[in-house]
């Protein structure tokens, strides 16, 4: 079967079995690689993968958990913020 271009670099036909470590189902991010590999699978070498970039996104914060992590931050941060205000957070009632 000819290549499958996911990126500029490399090519690649498979991925992992896209089970669980344990083997118990799909593993949690299957479904967004999945769609990320269908949008990515092509022959045409000049194919522009931007257009797979927010499957791609999708899948990497599946993995990885980055935008959520960084949102728990800067929730925090606010809360934090706030306490220290001025008022103590009490609204200003005795």
């Amino acid at each position: 079967s000819p290549p499958i271009y996911l990126s500029t670099t490399t090519t690649t036909t498979t991925m992992s079995s896209g089970f669980a470590a344990k083997r118990i189902g799909p593993g949690r991010c299957y479904e967004f690689w999945t769609h990320y590999e269908s949008c990515a699978r092509t022959t045409d070498p000049n194919f522009d993968l931007t257009s797979c970039a927010p499957l791609r996104d999708d899948y990497l914060e599946c993995l990885h958990h980055k935008k959520e992590y960084q949102r728990m931050r800067d929730i925090q941060q606010a809360r934090e913020a706030k306490k220290g205000g001025g008022d103590g957070g009490g609204g200003g009632h005795h």
